[in-house]
């Protein structure tokens, strides 16, 4: 058992010269995410909430998992100012050519880390349960699977101007002429990394049915926030199958691009445990609002169309058509957001449902109670049932009965 000193030591916050440290790593990441846009938009919420539990818990790996996902986003989004023939070539500077191999790499790297966050999650250190031997092992192939795609011949590199990455020549590749790259796929990695991130969720998913509490709730909200980033996902896929003109701009990423900014922000509520309760509510208001807008969207598209087509008649303009429409939709957006979210609550937030219940029934059973006692007695079951208190007390003026 750790001794007192041993437990102040592990939770010591970090020295000046440390915190000077993991700020210029995390400004680091934000200047590299800068480049290109949407890297920034990553690097930020990973770098900030990395950083606060660096800080303050420099002992946890919750943090310096953070620290290297924000930077591995930042590093994925990179494009070099340069062509293929002379990244294959070794013309380039050695640090934009390290850049690019980099960044062929960071996307795989950064399965390696989700995979370990969601096995080490929440307290820092592999399970020690049936999982004791199965992640670290798994955690190694796939990081294996990572230097190899790493040392292979060819590499997978994002280009200025191209819209999608290129395979080109890896200039630091290990003995690419071996007779043994010729049977290894390509794809091979990419499977074992997303096996990986399957095993690693189911075992987060045992975990939570195992838990109950402070822990239940930690691991509610990470699950949340992962679910998020695979259901945004594979709507971008399926989205860009049908629409691939629409994929070409990028705008059925956005879900993805803010599932992926969640993850650390639900790591940091769950680790510092403020509002940690409130996931229910969240998760009930996002997808109220969420579902309201796409409702009162197809609603306002719809609208501009048949208007259009009713008024062809007597104008050429479009603009009464959209006037009308946009004034329809601003004033069905109150009715159909509060339909939708009292819809959303009774499946996703259900506390408050029974809250809300809770007290309409003590309002109306008022009317037909008239002794004090009684009324105290309503109102100390109400308590119970809405807040859930450890005790009850309730105080009444002088000349009243008190319990």
């Amino acid at each position: 058992m750790p001794t007192t000193a041993t437990a102040a030591e592990a939770i010591r916050p970090l020295g000046l010269p440390g915190r000077i440290i993991v700020v210029l790593a995390a400004a680091g990441a934000v200047v590299v995410g800068a480049r290109s846009g949407v890297g920034l938009l990553w690097a930020v919420p990973y770098g900030a909430v990395a950083t606060i539990l660096i800080v303050r818990r420099p002992r946890h790996a919750i943090g310096w998992i953070l620290l290297a996902l924000g930077w591995m986003f930042p590093l994925a989004s990179t494009t070099l100012d340069a062509t293929p023939a002379q990244f294959s070539s070794g013309s380039l500077p050695a640090l934009m050519s390290v850049a690019g191999w980099l960044s062929a790499s960071a996307g795989s790297v950064g399965f390696v880390l989700y995979a370990t966050l969601m096995f080490t999650f929440p307290s820092g250190h592999l399970p020690e349960d049936r999982w004791r031997f199965l992640s670290p092992a798994l955690l190694v192939i796939v990081s294996a699977t990572v230097m190899v795609s790493a040392l292979a011949p060819r590499i997978s590199v994002g280009f200025q101007g191209d819209q999608t990455s290129v395979f080109v020549a890896n200039p630091f590749a290990v003995a690419p002429d071996a007779a043994i790259w010729n049977g290894i796929p390509y794809e091979l990695g990419f499977i074992v990394q997303i096996a990986a991130m399957g095993i690693a969720a189911i075992s987060l998913a045992n975990r939570f049915g195992g838990t109950s509490g402070t822990e239940r709730q930690q691991l509610r909200w990470v699950a949340a926030a992962l679910g998020f980033v695979v259901l945004a996902v594979l709507s971008g896929l399926v989205l860009g199958g049908v629409f691939p003109d629409l994929s070409a701009t990028g705008f059925i990423w956005i879900p993805a691009i803010l599932a992926f900014a969640s993850v650390p922000i639900a790591v940091g509520v769950a680790i510092m445990r403020y509002r940690l309760y409130e996931i229910d509510r969240i998760i009930s208001r996002t997808l109220g609002w969420t579902a309201t807008t796409v409702v009162v969207a197809a609603a306002f598209g719809g609208l501009i169309v048949g208007l259009q087509a009713a008024l062809a008649p007597y104008t050429s303009e479009s603009t009464l058509a959209v006037a009308l429409s946009t004034l329809v939709a601003a004033a069905a957006f109150g009715p159909v957001h509060r339909r939708i979210q009292a819809s959303v609550d009774r499946r996703f937030n259900r506390t408050r449902v029974d809250a809300q219940r809770a007290l309409d029934a003590f309002g109306s059973g008022l009317r037909d109670v008239t002794a004090l006692d009684a009324v105290h007695d309503r109102l100390a079951a109400t308590v119970r049932a809405t807040l859930q208190p450890e005790g009850v007390s309730i105080w009444t003026r002088a000349g009243g009965t008190g319990k």
